[in-house]
């Protein structure tokens, strides 16, 4: 992330971004492993579950600290690390 090349932003600020960006790549590691778990295949249903539960746990709280992404953030990272998984990027993938 380029944090110096975003005008006017605070320390804290930072902060929250970096943690962001931690939360959300956390997301992505367990769309990576949800995937790679031994002798079991999702089906559409299962996916739908998954996302489901990505979108309800996200949140619109910019700049509260315990702000973990927006509901469409968090899906996107679980589905990016579902997809990197079953590509062969594993863990990878997830380099946000």
């Amino acid at each position: 992330m380029y944090l110096g090349l975003i005008p006017n932003i605070t320390l804290d600020d930072r902060v929250v971004l970096v943690v962001l960006v931690i939360l959300v790549t956390a997301d992505c590691l367990a769309g990576v492993y949800l995937e790679l778990i031994p002798n079991i295949t999702l089906d559409d249903r299962d996916i739908c579950e998954i996302a489901t539960f990505a979108y309800r746990i996200g949140d619109y709280a910019w700049g509260h600290e315990h702000h973990h992404g927006t509901p469409k953030q968090r899906v996107q990272a679980v589905a990016i690390g579902m997809k990197g998984s079953l590509n062969g990027k594993n863990i990878s993938s997830c380099h946000m």
